[in-house]
This record gives structure tokens, sequence and C-alpha cells, in this order.
């Protein structure tokens, strides 16, 4: 492949182009995840994603900075996955960083920086067009290799990045908002989240779900291996982290464990278990209420369709989401739903499910009962939860928006800086053609040489003649006007 010039890596270049459409060649877009150890929702997402961009004709890669879990399940759906080595880039982000202290933060530019050229470098060599930066971590961690590379580059935001209160969030929002071309967010929540500038182009594209994976609703119960006959199941998906809000479920559900169904209930948890300290402090609030035989741990679970069709009620009571996946796949199976009212879960669940603040205990367990007693209901709002997210979170309605966002950089001519792409937004109220005339003031029009006055109101219209050339001894009669002198 023929090598493009591209400009400096040390200037940050505000306004790349693409491939010209006529020039044959595939449009290269590296995803960079940050996340290389375990599989969740992101990194599945992200799959997705590369999957509906390699469908539309886009040779898609992945680069990872450290070989794992998710590098191994990209290769086997047979995308290229480079490495570019993180050194200590990571290591920093091992406490969280909105507790680091000023001079750490400084640590942690340095360290990125060098991260980002290397980063930079790779993107070159490599002839990409388009940088996607999965993940508000990675538009952190990356984010600057992009611009450094005169690529195309996205940040694809899909959590919240913290409380906007503080100095450090407010500055890492800032920085998300200068770094990429683009900004695209999983729900509008998120995006108004980032408090951005309306001079940034920014847009939503929400998670969506395949649809032929879900062909069957989970209604009939006895095609999955979890179900009982006996039991009234209730199930929950997701990494077993404190913001997913699982001790939350399991202290309400111990505060109706002999009412819920006179005691004939279970919960099925469906996750690994990546914090350890977390896991048993939910172990201890099992033995608490005496749930021992009523709290399933299922580890992760491939199949999901299998799991969500055993289920008579799926719960989601996270404290921060964006657009939640877990969520999403309950909907699409037809279960009934029960989550929290926080960041894109609103946008998702709408009419078609039961929202209840936060942390509210009490809010869940009466949620719980009225589901559990009216069966009616609970299946009206699954049936309703699926026909949204096949209506609305499909991947021909969302990912056509990424795709129409990158053929309109792609038809600009290189080079071309006065041709602005229509998803380039300008600033409220400027017209690029047409200035504005200041009230009162009359519209006049400057001739050839005449120097340009501005007239007061009231004040005479009055011309300024240009002063009259000196002529040489000899010359003829001709003045400066272009008239015969007499």
């Amino acid at each position: 492949m023929k090598n493009r010039k591209i400009p400096g890596f040390w200037l940050l270049t505000p306004d790349p182009c693409l491939r010209a459409s006529g020039s044959g060649l595939p449009v290269r877009i590296a995803i960079f995840e940050p996340y290389y150890k375990f599989w969740g929702g992101a990194q599945i997402s992200a799959l997705e994603l590369a999957k509906a961009l390699r469908k539309r004709g886009y040779d898609v890669s992945f680069i990872f900075p450290e070989r794992g879990i998710t590098v191994e399940r990209m290769r086997k759906e047979g995308f290229p996955c480079l490495i570019c080595k993180q050194g200590k880039a990571m290591d920093v982000f091992k406490e969280e960083v909105y507790n680091l202290s000023p001079f750490a933060l400084l640590k942690v530019f340095f360290f990125l920086l060098f991260f980002n050229l290397r980063l930079a470098l790779l993107l070159r060599r490599e002839n990409f067009d388009v940088l996607i930066l999965n993940t508000g971590r990675g538009t952190l961690i990356g984010g600057i290799a992009g611009r450094m590379a005169g690529v195309f580059t996205i940040a694809n935001i899909r959590a919240e990045l913290g409380d906007s209160r503080g100095w450090k969030e407010t500055l890492l929002k800032k920085f998300i908002a200068l770094i990429p071309n683009y900004i695209v967010c999983v729900s509008k929540a998120m995006l108004d989240s980032l408090a951005l500038p309306k001079s940034k182009p920014a847009m939503v594209m929400y998670n969506w779900m395949v649809v032929y994976e879900w062909v069957v609703p989970s209604h009939n119960k006895e095609k999955g291996k979890f179900s009982s006959e006996d039991r009234f199941l209730l199930g929950f998906a997701g990494n077993l982290e404190p913001h997913k809000g699982l001790h939350i479920l399991l202290s309400a559900l111990g505060k109706i464990k002999d009412e819920l169904r006179n005691g004939k209930w279970q919960l099925l948890v469906a996750g690994a278990k990546t914090n350890e300290e977390y896991f048993r402090s939910l172990q201890e609030i099992i033995l608490r209420y005496n749930m021992i035989e009523m709290v399933r741990f299922l580890g992760w679970v491939d199949n999901i369709r299998e799991f969500l069709s055993s289920l008579d009620i799926f719960i989601l009571p996270s404290f921060t989401e964006g657009m939640p996946r877990s969520l999403m796949e309950a909907m699409c199976g037809g279960v009934a739903v029960v989550a929290s009212d926080v960041g894109g879960i609103p946008e998702l669940v709408g009419e078609t499910g039961i929202l209840v603040p936060p942390g509210d205990v009490e809010a869940l367990a009466k949620a719980f009962l009225y589901l559990a007693e009216n069966d009616e209901e609970r299946e009206r709002l699954g049936k309703m939860g699926r026909e949204r997210v096949l209506s609305i979170f499909t991947e021909e309605k969302q990912v056509g928006k990424l795709v129409q966002l990158i053929e309109e950089a792609r038809s600009r001519k290189p080079g071309d800086r006065s041709q602005k792409p229509e998803f380039r937004s300008q600033k409220p109220g400027r017209k690029p053609e047409a200035r504005s005339q200041k009230p009162g003031q009359e519209a006049r029009i400057q001739k050839p040489g005449q120097e340009a006055r501005i007239q007061k109101p009231g004040q005479e219209a009055r011309i300024q003649k240009p002063e009259p050339r000196s002529q040489k001894p000899g010359a003829g009669s001709q003045g400066t006007g272009g008239r015969e002198s007499k």
C-alpha cells in the first residue's frame, strides 16, 4: 500500500482529511481499546461496531496496550490486533484518576505523552485514516496520538466520567472535549453531562442489538436450562463491581425474603468476579439475611440468551450507567425489567419497565412485589420492551450515523480547508457569507483605490477622492482619473 503524506505529528492537526473517494482504497479504521484483561459490555459493543463497519466495506483493526482475553476474542472474530506497548502509562491508572494528587497527575501526563508518541508512530506506519477511541478511558489514554498522526479521531464515550463539580473531573472533560475531532456518546444524558461547547461536533449513537440472535422471546421458560417450575426467578448480569449496585439488590431482597412469592424465589447472578473485596461484602449480606439457598452466582455466562429465557424479572440497580447492554439484551428477550433511573437507562427503557432512584432499597423491594403479584403486567412490560428495542436500537438506525460521518469526512478534498464538512457545526448566529450591518448605517460600495470609511448616523455621505499622481516632466496631458485634460 502506497504511503500517503501525513502532517508532522508534532502538530495537532485540527482538520484532517481521509482518503479521496476515487482512490479505490478502503478507509482504514483503528479502534483503540484500553481494556484488555476482561470482557464486558463496552468490549462487546466495540466488537459489534467493528463487525458493522467491516460489513460496510471498511478495513477495521484493533489496537491494544497489552495482550489479554479481549485481544484473543477479537482475533477469533477475524480482526487484526496490534499491540502498542504501554510501558508505565497504564500503571498510573491503577488508582482512581480522580483521587490523584496534582503531582501524580503531572506524572500521568508525561507517561501518557510518551505512550501517545508510540501510538502515533504506529498509526502513521499502518496508514490508518480513522481512530476510534473506545470509552472515555481510551480517549484519555490515547486521544492525543490520533491528532499527532493526523488521522480523523472519534471519541466513543460509553460511561460517565465522574462528578462534574470537582475540578479534576472538569479538567478531564475539557481535555476530552478538546482532543478528538468528533465525539460520539451512547446516550443524550451522557452527552449533556460532558457540557461540551456548542462549537464542538458531537452526536448520540445508541448501542444496538443484532435482531437475528433474538428471534425467540423468553416467555417460553421451559427452554431455559436455569428454569424452575416452583421458583420465581430474578436475574442480574454484569461484572461484580460496586457501581453496579448488586449490594442494594441483595439488601432489598433480604427485606422481603419471606414475603416475595412466599419465599419461593431465587436470584441468578451472571458476571465475572472482578473485585474480590466487593464479592466478600456481597457474601456477608447473603449470610446476614440467611439467603444462601436463594442466591446463585453463575460466573461469566457465554449464552446470555439462554440465561435470560429463564427469568421472570431482570434487575440492574446501578449507580452509574451509559447505555447498559445487559439491560438491552433483557428487553430484547422479552423480560420485564427493573432498573435505576440514571444515565441513559431512561432513554432505553422509556415506559416499558420500572425505574427506581439509585440506592433506594425500599423502592426496589416494592417493584419486586408488584411484578411478582401481577403476571399480566409483567408479560405486558416484557413485550413492550422487546418492541421498543427492535424498533429503535437496531444496527441500521444507529451505525448509519457513524458511516455518514466518516463518508462526509472522506468526501473532502485533501488540502482543501475552505470546504467544511456538513457535520462540523458552526457557532450559533454566525453566517459565513454575509456580514451584519449596524443599525442606521447606510450600505456603501467601496470603489477601487478608495479608502473605506464608516458613516455615522445623520452624517452626510462623503467620498474621498484619490490623491493625484505626480507627473514626470514632459509627460502627456492624461490625468489620473483616466480622462483627457483640457
